[in-house]
């Protein structure tokens, strides 16, 4: 008996995995019993069904029709091996299959360092003018959080900005004046206050400004240069 043979006739547990017709593990259990076994086996389903009773004649010529055959292949043959060792690995042990969990990794959304700088930058109780040049520095810094020039060109940067956007300012606190006069007193005073603010936010900056806005950027986290 080979191999094979002894592994599927041992194995009961692939016996009730395999699904295959009845009528085919009947046959395959007479193909391994012993001779003694099989010829008692045989005697008994003759006396029991007289119609399989078969005459020596009739044993011979399909004993000889077999050996004709011999040499021609099967046209319908079957392979039981194949089909048995199917899903089998060498061992004989059935392959384990386990469920493949599929899934789609959610997005993860991500902000811009320099959209994450100004945030913080937001945050700090700063006036417009420290927070202008807090912009400016930021809007100077690359990708990996570098600043892209130098410092004194952020200064040159901030101070252009400012230069267009004064006239705008000025003309709106004028008005603001103009109609003032016709006003209180105490709206006066209001109104020169405001032209005080107004002159301190577009004074022009300087160095040590930059110097110190630089040093509150690096201090954000992740640092901004």
């Amino acid at each position: 008996m080979s191999a094979f043979s002894t592994k599927l006739f041992q194995s009961q547990q692939l016996r009730q995995e395999m699904k295959i017709n009845p009528r085919l593990y009947h046959a395959m259990e007479l193909l391994y019993l012993p001779l003694l076994d099989l010829q008692q086996h045989l005697k008994a389903e003759l006396e029991e069904n007289p119609f399989l009773e078969m005459t020596e004649a009739d044993v011979e010529d399909d004993a000889e029709l077999g050996e004709d055959d011999k040499d021609d292949p099967p046209e319908d043959e079957i392979d039981w091996e194949g089909i048995l060792l199917d899903d089998m690995d060498v061992g004989g042990r059935r392959e384990q299959y386990e469920p493949v969990e599929l899934y789609q990794r959610a997005p993860v959304e991500t902000t811009d360092l320099r959209d994450h700088l100004h945030d913080q930058l937001r945050m700090l109780d700063l006036t417009e003018r420290e927070l202008r040049l807090g912009e400016e520095v930021i809007g100077n810094v690359n990708d990996v959080g570098t600043l892209t020039c130098e410092l004194e060109d952020v200064v040159t940067g901030a101070n252009a900005w400012l230069e267009d956007v004064r006239p705008a300012a000025q003309k709106e606190a004028d008005t603001i004046a103009e109609s003032g006069e016709a006003q209180l007193e105490a709206q006066r005073e209001a109104l020169q206050e405001a032209k005080a603010e107004l002159d301190e936010l577009f004074k022009p900056y300087h160095l040590p400004e930059a110097e110190v806005m630089l040093r509150v950027v690096q201090g954000f986290d992740p640092p901004g240069v």
